[in-house]
């Protein structure tokens, strides 16, 4: 028998008791997270990406998508808040050109 298959050992015993009797719970417990899929978290990262500035073709690559076309199609939904925060810092840049 193997000893990940044996019996517990003595201290695993005591510890168990001793969480017991201090209320803490025992035992595996089904984590309170929320189900996600991997496809979610993949594109999670690339929005998040994408709206901290980071160029789209880095995210392209990070994705393994074949080219930044793909990556653009995709997460098209982002660049109108893209747009805003583009006319916002030409305005900033030429506002302050002009002070000078």
């Amino acid at each position: 028998m193997s000893p990940a298959a044996g019996p517990r050992s003595p201290r695993v015993h005591y510890l168990i008791a001793a969480s017991r009797q201090h209320g803490h719970p025992t035992g595996p417990r089904r984590a309170t997270l929320p189900e996600i899929r991997i496809h979610d978290l993949r594109h999670t990262h690339a929005t998040m990406l994408l709206r901290q500035g980071v160029h789209p073709k880095v995210v392209q690559e990070r994705l393994g998508h074949a080219n930044v076309s793909i990556t653009l199609d995709i997460y098209s939904h982002l660049t109108a808040n893209m747009q805003q925060e583009a006319a916002e810092k030409i305005d900033e840049a030429l506002r302050e050109a002009l002070a000078r």
